[in-house]
């Protein structure tokens, strides 16, 4: 019985998936509020059909905007270089004496090679541990409490209920909070930033990062 409903619940997320992806495909076919519909009723559903990867793949951190950007500059003390770079992020270029340096774009294209393939493993890491805590999650009945959303302004908002309990406990708890949501344009996609709720959190003991981050 178990297994008949969980390759229920494998189709109806895949038709749910499948149906985003069309909305994807056919910009002028489908109205943003159908496509937001979709993206909100993909997040409940995953949440309750315990498809954790589906419902992973709607938490995604909304884009800086580009012109917001601060670029600062700083200088290697031990060689004078001079590295102009996005606060808070890596290096984009350098420049020593005012010339761009192939030696130094060389190595900075290594470091970020290597820090980008080693925060890639990391990432990967915390997202099977992360999957794994929440496999222990059994989510009994999801709800949309309220709804809203602007179109011009590519922004949403969902007041949901949440009823779960873990593998090891039979009481049943809810939770109730809220999910923004932000529309990307290139993928004509509604994504949300909210992170997972508290009650959703990894033993204290675990360092896994919740916050949408690309899954």
């Amino acid at each position: 019985m178990l297994k008949t409903r969980k390759i229920v619940a494998a189709i109806i997320i895949s038709s749910l998936i499948s149906l985003l992806l069309t909305a994807c495909a056919e910009l002028d076919t489908h109205s943003s509020l159908s496509r937001f519909q979709r993206s909100e009723k993909l997040y409940l559903s995953s949440m309750r059909w315990g498809e954790w990867s589906s419902f992973l793949y709607l938490l995604r951190a909304k884009p800086v905007n580009s012109g917001s950007e601060k670029i600062i500059t700083i200088t290697d003390p031990n060689t004078t270089k001079k590295y102009q770079v996005i606060e808070d992020q890596t290096i984009v270029y350098n420049k020593s004496a005012g010339e761009e340096s192939s030696t130094g774009r060389e190595s900075s294209t290594s470091r970020e090679s290597s820090t980008s393939r080693e925060s890639s493993t990391s990432r990967e890491s915390q997202r099977e541990e992360l999957l794994a805590h929440l496999e222990t999650i059994k989510v009994t009945h999801t709800e949309t409490l309220g709804t809203s959303m602007s179109e011009a302004e590519g922004i949403g908002e969902s007041r949901v209920l949440v009823e779960y309990h873990f593998d090891a406990r039979a009481k049943i708890n809810s939770i109730r909070y809220n999910v923004s949501w932000w529309y990307d344009e290139p993928s004509n996609t509604w994504f949300t930033d909210t992170p997972l709720p508290k009650e959703f959190e990894p033993p204290k003991h675990k360092t896994i990062k919740l916050s949408p981050k690309n899954y």
